[in-house]
């Protein structure tokens, strides 16, 4: 399912279901249990909308589709409507700061993300591309395939992955390197011919960089598509 459609799916259809009355309750998502089932709950669909290895982290989905962490967005709309109706002091208790706009509202939702973006264990191939959650957001192109989703994510059909997961009894790659996903899109050359227009169009450029410009996401997501179709092909055979 395309990216922009799982935000749609995401934003209509399980964040109202989920947030019903968060006004109410939304000081119970700040409690460690109930942020842990909110984005549990989040992470499952994430994974079955997005195609991505069950293995996948919730952090690094959150990031991939730009898509609030659940029990932020239960804050985040139980503040906003706490401040339309002028309560100030239930307001304050959610959010540990006295927010006078919207907007200030949504820069403390975003700050609170970015600090657990920053300290958090999981999601680090995520991280090292994309470490600032405000400048994700404001990436509209980044609309990521199944295939690109398992590259950034680095849990995909790549032989260091599959090693790690007892899945392959080495993690070296075919070629003899090691089989991480960067090398396997990037630089093996036994997948020469699957995708060689869309490598060249890239060859040495920061990754990080490539994702931010408009132009060269589309040439790594087709990338990312056909060689974790490729790799796929041939598991299968």
């Amino acid at each position: 399912m395309p990216m922009k459609s799982i935000r749609t799916y995401m934003a209509s259809v399980m964040t109202s279901i989920v947030t019903y009355g968060a006004s109410v309750w939304a000081h119970k998502a700040k409690q460690v249990r109930p942020r842990q089932k909110l984005n549990a709950a989040q992470r499952g669909v994430l994974i079955t909308l997005t195609g991505a290895y069950r293995t996948t982290s919730g952090e690094a989905l959150q990031v991939i589709a730009g898509i609030l962490p659940m029990d932020l967005e239960v804050l985040r709309i139980a503040a906003e409507y706490c401040f339309r109706r002028g309560k100030t002091e239930r307001l304050e208790e959610l959010l540990s700061a006295r927010p006078s706009t919207k907007l200030q509202i949504r820069e403390h939702i975003y700050d609170l993300w970015q600090r657990r973006w920053e300290s958090s264990a999981k999601g680090r191939n995520v991280y090292r591309l994309l470490p600032n959650i405000r400048e994700r957001l404001g990436m509209e192109h980044m609309d990521p395939s199944r295939g690109l989703t398992h590259f950034l994510a680095g849990h995909g059909p790549f032989p260091f992955y599959l090693h790690e997961r007892g899945l392959r009894e080495t993690n070296l790659c075919d070629c003899g390197a090691v089989g991480t996903a960067d090398h396997v899109l990037l630089e093996c050359p036994l997948v020469r011919g699957v995708a060689d227009e869309e490598r060249q169009a890239i060859r040495g450029l920061d990754l990080g960089w490539v994702l931010r410009r408009r132009d060269y996401f589309r040439t790594m997501d087709r990338l990312a598509t056909k060689i974790v179709n490729h790799l796929e092909g041939q598991q299968r055979t």
